[in-house]
C-alpha cells in the first residue's frame, strides 16, 4: 500500500510535465518571435534602401558619363550645377513626388518643384552621408501638407506612404561631402511589399511554431510516460522489498 508521503510525491510530481512542456513551448514561441522580428525589419530595411542604392548609382554614373557636363569637376562643385544634376535624375527614376538639394553641412539650398518646403535632415543621417553613404526612411504615412508649401489644394490633403532618400555628392576619388540630394518618393509599392513580407513571415513563424510544438509535445509526452512507468515500477519493487 503506498504510503502518505508516497502521495504527496506523486502529487508533486503529475504537475511537472505539464510544466515543463508549457516552458518548453514557451521557449520556443519566444525564439521564432525574435527571429521573425530580426528578419522582418532585416528585409524592410533592405527593399527601403533598394531605391537608395539606385539612386547613388545614378549619381555615379552621372559622374563618369555626362556628354552636356563640360568640366565635370566645376560642375560637380558649383551647388546650381549639382541641383541641375539632382533634378535630372529624379527624373530618370519613377515616382519621385519632390528633390531637395542640401549643402555638405545638411543646410537647404534649393529644392523642385518651387512649393516643396525644406525638410530636415537628422545628425544621425549627416554622418552616415559625410561617410559617402545614402539614407532612406520609409513613411507609412507621411504628410504631403508638411511636404508641400501653400497653395497646396488642403481639400486634397491625405496621408500616404512616403520614401524618403538622401544620397551623397561627392567627386569620385575623394571622399569629401559636397552636397546631398534628397528624394521624395511614392511609398505605396514599398507598403505593399512589407504587407505581402509580413503575411509571409507571420504563416512561417505560426507554421514553425506548430510544428516545432508538436514535436515537442509528443516527444515530451512520450519521455514522461515513460518515466511515470519506470517511476510506479520502482515504487511497486520498494512496497514488495518493504514487505518481504
Amino acid at each position: 500500500m503506498a504510503t502518505s508521503e508516497d502521495r504527496v510525491d506523486w502529487a508533486r510530481f503529475k504537475y511537472v510535465p505539464a510544466a515543463v512542456i508549457s516552458l518548453t513551448l514557451a521557449i520556443l514561441g519566444t525564439t521564432i518571435f525574435l527571429a521573425h522580428h530580426y528578419f522582418r525589419n532585416t528585409f524592410r530595411e533592405q527593399i527601403a534602401r533598394r531605391d537608395a542604392e539606385i539612386l547613388y548609382a545614378l549619381w555615379a554614373s552621372h559622374q563618369e558619363s555626362d556628354p552636356a557636363a563640360g568640366d565635370l569637376d566645376a560642375l560637380i562643385a558649383d551647388p546650381w550645377d549639382q541641383f541641375a544634376a539632382v533634378m535630372r535624375i529624379s527624373r530618370l527614376h519613377k515616382g519621385v513626388l519632390a528633390t531637395r538639394l542640401l549643402d555638405g553641412q545638411g543646410a537647404f539650398i534649393a529644392a523642385g518643384p518651387d512649393h516643396v518646403s525644406e525638410g530636415k535632415l537628422s545628425a544621425s543621417d549627416l554622418v552616415q552621408l559625410t561617410h559617402l553613404r545614402p539614407v532612406s526612411h520609409f513613411q507609412p504615412a507621411g504628410n504631403l501638407a508638411s511636404l508641400f508649401l501653400p497653395p497646396f489644394d488642403r481639400t486634397s490633403e491625405r496621408r500616404r506612404p512616403l520614401l524618403e532618400v538622401s544620397v551623397p555628392l561627392y567627386r569620385q576619388g575623394e571622399n569629401r561631402l559636397l552636397g546631398i540630394g534628397q528624394f521624395v518618393l511614392e511609398g505605396e509599392s514599398i507598403a505593399t511589399e512589407f504587407a505581402a513580407l509580413d503575411g509571409n513571415l507571420f504563416w512561417l513563424g505560426l507554421a514553425a511554431f506548430l510544428g516545432g510544438g508538436s514535436v515537442v509535445v509528443s516527444v515530451l509526452s512520450l519521455a514522461f510516460h515513460q518515466l511515470q512507468r519506470v517511476n510506479r515500477a520502482l515504487a511497486e519493487r520498494t512496497r514488495s522489498l518493504l514487505r518481504a
